[in-house]
């Protein structure tokens, strides 16, 4: 397939959505009018009397009493993956409702002709580090005053704003070499590096599913399916969610995973601190969260 074919790919924008995205609901909704035609949009609702996507095509979907958040997600995929196979697509964008893209994000994305492809966006959480400080003298000094020796390695917490992906990596922790691959969730700082070392598309071990590019090759291997389901194959407990278990998935399939680090959307994404929520901004130049706070009924 040449580049021009794969630009005039057919590809269903698939948006799985509740009524606790109605806070960027207008932004959403007016960004996916310009990325994409409604015939090719294909939004999974699930909630009482969906609002603003007045054109589109909308499935009213009620999941069983029984199911979890996981459960309900698992279900609104599957029915974005069955609708692009039905329907001889070619690529299926999962495009989540609080992600706002570029957009152009379909042809950029469509360009690298792969069969598993992220755009980038940032959570803010928690983020746990664990580095070598062994030749820090400073840190050295003060742990001799507390009265520690040889002190080799610290761990600390911090709230940041976190790149949704799980980077590969061959590296070392501790003095400690790691041949093989191994993978973590990457820090702001890894990002930065990527785009300073003159990467392109960067491969990954997973991804949040906020805007990410599937092609129909996979899909056709691959379904979606929720954590009980994904421990009974690989015999052991794994708490992960779709996303994560999807490229899990993909990979043991033989399908590669990417990101486009310049390829930069914004995500309107919420925290839960006791029965408030907290809406966190993003600024797109300079990373930094611009607070704001918002409140509504949940869901």
């Amino acid at each position: 397939m040449d580049k021009g074919s794969v630009l005039n790919s057919k590809v269903l924008v698939g948006v799985p959505t509740y009524p606790g995205h109605d806070f960027c609901r207008e932004e959403f909704v007016s960004r996916l009018r310009e990325i994409s035609a409604p015939e090719n949009t294909l939004v999974i609702w699930n909630g009482i009397n969906p609002k603003g996507f007045d054109g589109f095509d909308v499935v009213d979907y009620t999941p069983p009493e029984s199911y979890r958040n996981i459960d309900m997600l698992c279900a609104k995929q599957n029915m974005m993956r069955e609708r692009a196979l039905k329907e001889g697509y070619d690529y299926l964008l999962v495009l989540e409702s609080d992600i706002i893209p570029p957009k152009d994000v379909i042809p950029r994305l469509l360009k690298y002709r792969k069969d598993l492809l992220a755009a980038m966006y940032f959570i803010r959480g928690k983020q746990e580090i664990v580095f070598d400080i062994r030749h820090f003298e400073y840190i050295q000094a003060k742990a001799k005053e507390a009265g520690i020796d040889n002190l080799a390695m610290a761990h600390y917490v911090r709230e940041a704003a976190i790149p949704a992906f799980w980077g590969l990596h061959r590296s070392s922790i501790a003095g400690l070499e790691c041949p093989k691959l191994h993978y973590r969730l990457w820090t702001l700082e890894d990002w930065i590096n990527g785009i300073n070392n003159g990467q392109g598309l960067i491969p990954i071990m997973a991804a949040g599913m906020g805007c990410t590019l599937i092609s129909r090759k996979l899909l056709e291997r691959v379904p979606f399916i929720n954590d009980k389901e994904f421990s009974k194959i690989i015999g052991k407990e794994m708490k992960q969610l779709t996303d994560f278990i999807f490229f899990e998935r993909a990979r043991a399939a033989g399908f590669d995973a990417f990101v486009d680090p310049m390829l930069i959307c914004q995500h309107y994404h919420i925290e839960f601190q006791d029965e408030s929520i907290r809406e966190v901004w993003f600024d797109i130049k300079t990373l930094k969260p611009v607070d704001e706070k918002l409140r509504f009924d949940s869901p």
